[in-house]
This record gives structure tokens, sequence and C-alpha cells, in this order.
């Protein structure tokens, strides 16, 4: 009688000891796969980062936006979406956009009016906020 407890007790103990190594050989592989996919979204954030510092940088998309344009707009946001087919949309809003328009796509609220006003004032060194995303909207 006692060595068959001592057995289902070793037996019991060797159990435990396998399943913590499932445990932890579960954990290393899902950190291998947040890691996995933390790395390709740095690269795909990385890639579109670059895109839109040479897009900032062109004298034609300037222009439009400053002397809002309406038509060189439109020209503009068509050659976005060629660059970023993966948006859902774009719109250029020109600087000083001071009207609520909750009827465009996406809607120009109060709250995205501020951070027009914020993105228009900010420091550039101060680093980059984040593109909001409003789903069904555009970036």
């Amino acid at each position: 009688m006692l060595g068959a407890l001592v057995i289902l007790g070793i037996s019991g103990y060797v159990r435990y000891q396998a399943n913590l190594e499932i445990e932890a050989s579960r954990s290393r592989e899902v950190t291998m796969m947040a890691d996995n996919v933390a790395d390709r979204l740095a690269i795909f954030i990385s890639r579109r980062e670059a895109k839109m510092a040479s897009l900032v940088q062109e004298p034609a998309l300037v222009r439009a936006l400053l002397d809002r344009d309406e038509q060189a707009l439109r020209d503009q946001e068509a050659r976005i979406r060629q660059l970023f087919p993966e948006a859902s949309g774009v719109n250029l809003l020109p600087p000083g956009l001071d009207e609520v328009d909750l009827e465009t796509s996406p809607p120009i609220s109060y709250a995205a009016l501020d951070l027009l006003r914020q993105a228009e004032t900010r420091d550039p060194a101060a680093g980059r906020g984040a593109p909001v995303q409003q789903p069904g909207g555009s970036i």
C-alpha cells in the first residue's frame, strides 16, 4: 500500500513537472510569435513613415494645401491613395480648418479640429503623435 502511494506520488510529480515544461514551452512560443509580429509591424510602419516623410517635402502637395485648391487637393489625394493602397481613404485638410462638418467622411468633429490645431502648432522636434483611424474612416 505504501509502495502504491509512493508510485502515485512520483507519477503525480512527473506529470506536474511535464505540465510546467509544457507551459514554459508555450510561453516561449508566444513570446517568439509576439516578437515576430512586433518586428513585422515595425518594418511596416517604418516603410510608411519614409513614404510620408517624402510626401511632406513635395512642393505640389504643399502648394495645394496652402492655396486651398480643391482640384489640386483631389489630385494629390488620388496620388496618395496610389502610394498607400491599404488606406481606406485619404482626405487632405488645408491648414486653419475651423468648421465642424459631421456630414463628411470621416466627420470633422470638435475633437478632430482640436487634433488638427495641435498638429499645426506642435514643434516637429517634440515627436510625432499617432495617426487617428476612425472606424470606416481614413488616414
